[in-house]
């Protein structure tokens, strides 16, 4: 089992890639802080995650089989990612960005002869970079135009310039994609993470 504080998404590959791990049992469901790290292993037969009492939408979303250890964990408190109406789980508000540049993620460019995708060259600056890490935006939401709740930052009224844009992509890039790691193909024209 991975602890919260060690969750990435290398640290996941390394679980799940490797052969002498049998299975992944991951413990963060109460919020959607760690989708998406997640996201990218959802067709991963060898991971599963841990309902602790409330288990966050956006995390049940992504597919991965749930289990439960009934006495392991305190009664979950309320917080303001999830709340409780009449014992449900009411998701978190869905984010929509009317104004994210989501053409510039296409076309998807893969190499003719092996089908292989690889992404466009990207040279922002490093100055840009950096103050782009520490505006806390969420990913999903800038790059592709819609999130399912997280934590981080959707300002509408927050529209990237071209330059911004790709100096968050290419922090996103930063997390290769799942698929392309695994010599499958990624068609997703929306996807925001790196493939080589």
């Amino acid at each position: 089992m991975i602890s919260t504080t060690d969750l990435s998404a290398d640290k996941i590959a390394f679980h799940v890639e490797s052969w002498q791990c049998q299975h992944l049992f991951v413990a963060c469901c109460h919020d959607a802080g760690y989708a998406p790290q997640l996201s990218q292993f959802a067709t991963s037969k060898k991971v599963t995650l841990v309902d602790a009492g409330l288990f966050h939408p956006r995390l049940a979303s992504l597919g991965f089989p749930k289990i439960q250890f009934p006495g392991l964990f305190e009664e979950p408190m309320i917080s303001e990612v999830v709340a409780m109406s009449n014992g449900k789980e009411q998701p978190m508000k869905q984010f929509q960005n009317p104004y994210a540049l989501q053409a510039r993620l296409q076309p998807v460019l893969s190499d003719t002869k092996t089908g292989t995708r690889y992404d466009r060259i990207l040279n922002p600056k490093l100055e840009l970079v950096k103050k782009m890490q520490g505006l806390g935006l969420c990913h999903y939401f800038y790059l592709a135009g819609e999130c399912k709740g997280c934590e981080k930052t959707h300002k509408a009224d927050r529209k990237l310039t071209v330059d911004e844009f790709d100096a968050l992509w290419s922090i996103s890039r930063r997390g290769q994609c799942y698929k392309n790691r695994k010599k499958q193909s990624c068609e997703d024209v929306l996807c925001i993470y790196g493939h080589r």
